[in-house]
């Protein structure tokens, strides 16, 4: 997701530093103006944040139920990724 979304900014000329960062950026240029919708920003956000609690708080655990639904969230962010950039920049994949 990071890397799609990295992709998404960099198609407008943006680039970024940091994950907290693009998960700003992202925010700012894409779900505040209507660009792409909410629901992707907030998967960005949560996805971002449980990733880095798994890498980093030894006392993280995640439930097979929830890291699916999580993976199916991920597949459907890259999905439109790929219809933004398809649709508004002409790349195709």
């Amino acid at each position: 997701m990071f890397h799609a979304s990295s992709a998404v900014l960099l198609a407008e000329g943006i680039t970024v530093e940091s994950h907290s960062a693009l998960k700003n950026m992202f925010g700012l240029r894409f779900i505040k103006t209507g660009k792409i919708e909410k629901k992707y920003g907030r998967w960005l956000s949560r996805l971002k944040d449980e990733r880095e609690n798994g890498d980093y708080d030894i006392f993280t655990s995640f439930e097979y139920e929830d890291a699916k639904a999580n993976i199916e969230e991920a597949d459907t962010f890259l999905r439109e990724m790929k219809r933004y950039l398809t649709q508004n920049h002409r790349i195709d994949f």
